[in-house]
């Protein structure tokens, strides 16, 4: 015997079988056997689905007539009707009408503030990464012009965090040009191997020390070919520049 999904009265189901119905919406469903879904089931959802569907569409209806209203300004608009009626006032007067505009005005002069205040938070964090970045840039070049003149020269290479050390008298000019700052206690205006020409003088330590005409023969810089000497280097320097 095959069991049937829904029986109309009680006396149709087969006494055995009984206990595995329930009596719902004026009829007999089969219950007893755990997990299925029974036309019974599948209507009763159907039926919420086509209320909430139902319930949805009015309410869908009912705020089309406000159109293009977003909801802030709706409860905006609700508040100060409530103002309006609770002050006794049946109609918009001059003063109320002023007071409405007042209103609008300082939200969204608030509004503005707070967007100009998020603006300004923002081009100050740029403009310190940018002055950063110039301040990073600046001082490579510095250093970079530094090494190169201080190769030229001939610095020893254990003197050269001596040199790098004093990067702060230099600036970059106008014309890009890396050259001594006023104030600074130099000459201004000094190119990087003009500027480390002079200094050697009261640092002699950063320049290996000169080899003249009695330097050891077995160096190879026998007399009459002596190697070039700082003082001579030192003037070949202020000659070219």
């Amino acid at each position: 015997m095959k069991l049937k999904a829904v029986y109309k009265t009680l006396e149709e189901i087969p006494q055995d079988l009984r206990e595995n119905y329930t009596e719902r919406d004026g009829q007999y469903v089969l219950s007893g056997v755990e997990g299925i879904k029974t036309q019974a089931d599948v209507d009763q959802l159907k039926k919420s689905l086509d209320a909430e569907r139902d319930e949805h569409k009015k309410t869908k209806q009912a705020l089309k007539k406000f159109g293009d209203v977003d909801p802030e300004t709706l409860q905006d608009n609700l508040d100060e009707l409530e103002e309006l009626r609770s002050s006794g006032k049946k109609k918009l007067d001059d003063t109320a009408i002023n007071e409405i505009v007042e209103r609008r005005v300082k939200k969204e002069l608030r509004k503005t503030e707070t967007e100009r205040d998020e603006l300004k938070l923002k081009f100050e964090d740029s403009s310190k990464q940018l002055g950063e970045l110039q301040s990073e840039k600046r001082n490579n070049s510095i250093e970079s012009a530094l090494r190169k003149a201080a190769e030229k020269i001939g610095v020893r290479k254990e003197a050269m965090d001596d040199v790098l050390a004093r990067k702060s008298i230099f600036d970059v000019s106008e014309d890009g040009k890396i050259v001594t700052r006023d104030g600074c206690g130099v000459t201004p205006g000094l190119d990087p191997e003009n500027w480390i020409a002079v200094h050697v003088k009261t640092a002699p330590h950063w320049v290996p020390p000169s080899r003249g005409a009695d330097a050891n023969p077995g160096s190879g810089n026998a007399p009459g070919n002596t190697a070039q000497t700082f003082g001579e280097l030192v003037s070949e320097v202020f000659t070219k520049s």
